[in-house]
């Protein structure tokens, strides 16, 4: 008995197994619903007769193509009534004569948001002008799977519908094509754009607009004409005499607006998203994407109030004139890169993302409570902060107003030449250096770094990055540069930069070893240099940026390589022990100390800093053993490792009376 329940009690713990499913390819899923489709069809789930007859010899819209239709939705007939003697109350209509607006819908077919089943069937066999009745099953109407056209209010879509359509005009899938497998929007380009690169938050553009509605007949850009920015909405289409402009808006100019900021309405914003510089397209969008609150005031409101009463869809020809990229490069606002002026090259291939050498001129200023103040350091006038002085005679500054703000101009009598700095080594503000990377020689910009935002809610209508009251975490507490003067560490910053140029080295791996060689030594001793000027971060940063290129070599063809990287790998280490002392990371100290001993067992230096930075750590026996093996290895340093050895037994006598002080005092309380 007790051997059968442990069976039982094993029957019940073991997992159930799971049925295995059969795989179906996709290609046989689509073929039975298309069997299922046709029995259905067969069996009378749809029933049409013929109004009028279409155009003769007219083309049928096959799939994918943009159809306009008009539509009348009633209750089915009862069964036996002939279907042309449809004569039940009309639910919901596109057609004027029937309480409709008059447009008619526009739909891909097959594509994009779809429409019932019913009426892709009948309009696949249908010319242009052709008008049909349908008696539609539910499940052929809006209760199809593939329909995704929600039904008017004032219809149900689980009753026998009956479908009054028409075909007024259908456009080829290369002429129109709907943005998004699911979406609503449909674009059609007549002048293709003069540059890749597309809009997205928080860029700021200008753009012409011209809105109208459907044209009861189908033909594009031939409705009624609700409002352009233009004088004229297109060669052919001249702007009705009693448009009125709203305020802020002057008849022949674009508008402007930030994307992101909610001052377009969505559907504009992402009809603009699909668009590249200088591109002019027109776009069928629904309605209900054309929304604003009721209180905006920006300028661009004027599209949303545009829309007649009663439409479904609005057609919109757009023509993107400018973009001024603006980049939130941490995707909190906290670092903003504004672009001035267009630089020589393309984006990304000519920006120096890797760490390296960059070239720039800039000036700073401080942004307090979310004012600017003036310009206080520039590097084109001024000694930057550290850097090596600047060569040049003194520029003249003229002030130039624009708009509500100010830019100055910079006349020079001889430019000197740009400060050199390399890139992720501690040598700048770190939102500086993030925007830098993300800029081409030549290119302009204005760097906005700020302290995390506020719990205030951010004004909807400003394109300037909101002000805070924390510290930028961004701004000169990520480097080793002195703060210049006239900034404080709590100040927010605007940095305005041109980049004017970068050495663009070639991949590690693709590069000859002597050109590896000679990049290691350039870094060394720009690092040394750092190490020099008491920037001991910035040099440990580039010690670290090459020893990993080192670490990843593998490509030797003769032991003469190995060994010269191998000693450039210990003159490495070896400065990275000194930085990480002198930082007070003796842990990591002792570690790249000892990496350098496994390839150089008997080196003094290394020896000695390994010693210094255990000494420091706490661990004295072994610092008085590295310092006697350095004594031993080099005795032209007995002298000085006598001292250390002296030190580090002063070091462990103190920390024993300090360990001796914290236990007494210790017992003594208890």
């Amino acid at each position: 008995m007790v051997q059968l329940a442990e069976y039982l009690r094993e029957l019940v713990s073991t997992p159930q197994e799971l049925l295995i499913q059969p795989v179906i390819k996709h290609q046989r899923l689509q073929h039975d619903k298309k069997i299922r489709e046709e029995q259905e069809l067969e069996s009378g789930a749809i029933l049409q007769a013929v109004l009028e007859q279409g155009k003769e010899g007219g083309a049928c819209p096959n799939a994918g193509d943009l159809v306009y239709v008009h539509v009348s939705i009633s209750p089915a007939v009862a069964e036996g009534a002939e279907l042309s003697d449809q004569k039940e109350e009309v639910l919901w209509t596109t057609r004027a004569d029937e309480g409709g607006s008059g447009q008619p819908l526009a739909f891909a077919l097959e594509k994009g948001i779809r429409p019932p089943r019913a009426w892709e069937v009948a309009l696949k066999c249908m010319s242009e002008g052709q008008r049909s009745m349908l008696k539609v099953r539910p499940s052929f109407g809006y209760l199809h799977p593939d329909c995704q056209m929600e039904p008017p209010p004032s219809v149900d879509a689980t009753q026998q519908l009956a479908f009054d359509l028409q075909l007024v005009q259908h456009y080829s899938d290369t002429e129109v094509r709907p943005c998004g497998l699911h979406s609503s929007m449909f674009k059609k380009v007549y002048k293709e754009g003069s540059s890749w690169e597309s809009v997205r938050p928080p860029c700021e553009i200008t753009f012409h607009a011209t809105l109208r509605a459907l044209a009861h007949d189908g033909i594009q850009l031939s409705g009624r004409h609700l409002f352009s920015t233009k004088e004229q909405s297109s060669p052919s289409m001249p702007t009705p005499p009693n448009t009125s402009m709203p305020p802020g808006v002057t008849p022949g100019q674009p508008l402007s607006a930030q994307l992101g900021a909610g001052q377009l309405p969505q559907g504009i914003e992402e009809a603009l998203g699909q668009m590249s510089k200088q591109e002019h397209a027109m776009f069928i969008l629904p309605a209900s994407a054309m929304q604003l609150p009721a209180e905006s005031t920006h300028p661009c409101s004027v599209l949303a109030r545009a829309l007649p009463p009663k439409a479904v869809q609005v057609e919109v020809e757009l023509e993107l004139v400018s973009i001024v990229q603006v980049r939130d490069i941490t995707g909190s606002g906290e670092v903003i890169k504004r672009r001035l002026r267009e630089g020589n090259g393309e984006f990304p291939i000519d920006c120096p993302m890797h760490d390296t050498c960059v070239r720039v001129h800039y000036r700073v200023r401080p942004v307090r409570r979310g004012v600017p103040g003036d310009w206080v350091l520039d590097t084109r006038t001024q000694h930057a902060g550290g850097a090596e002085a600047l060569q040049g005679e003194q520029q003249q500054q003229s002030t130039e107003n624009e708009g509500d703000g100010q830019k100055q101009a910079l006349s020079t009598v001889e430019e000197p030449n740009p400060i050199e700095f390399d890139t992720g080594c501690r040598e700048a503000p770190q939102g500086l250096e993030m925007a830098i990377k993300l800029m081409i020689p030549g290119e302009l910009a204005l760097i906005s770094i700020r302290g995390p935002p506020s719990a205030a809610p951010a004004d909807s209508n400003s394109t300037q990055p909101q002000s805070s009251t924390c510290h930028a975490k961004y701004g000169y507490g990520t480097c080793d540069r002195e703060l210049p003067q006239g900034i404080t560490a709590e100040d927010d910053l605007d940095f305005e930069v041109e980049l004017c140029g970068f050495d663009k080295e070639a991949h590690w791996q693709v590069m000859p070893m002597e050109e590896r060689f000679a990049l290691v030594e350039r870094v060394r001793a720009r690092a040394n240099a750092q190490v020099r000027a008491g920037r001991h971060g910035s040099a440990q940063s580039q010690y670290l940026r090459v020893l990993k290129l080192m670490d990843m070599t593998r490509d030797f063809d003769t032991q003469e390589e190995i060994d010269t990287m191998d000693r450039l790998k210990v003159l490495m280490l070896s400065n990275l022990a000194l930085c990480c002392t002198v930082l007070g990371d003796y842990p990591s100290a002792a570690m790249y100390a000892s990496k350098g001993l496994e390839l150089d067992e008997e080196n003094p230096k290394l020896l000695f800093r390994r010693g210094r930075a255990l000494s420091l750590k706490g661990d004295y026996e072994e610092a008085e053993a590295d310092f006697h093996m350095a004594a031993t290895v080099d005795p032209n340093c007995a002298g000085d490792m006598e001292k250390e050895v002296v030190a580090n037994q002063h070091r462990a006598k103190a920390a024993d009376r300090k360990q001796r002080n914290e236990m007494k005092n210790f017992l003594s309380r208890n």
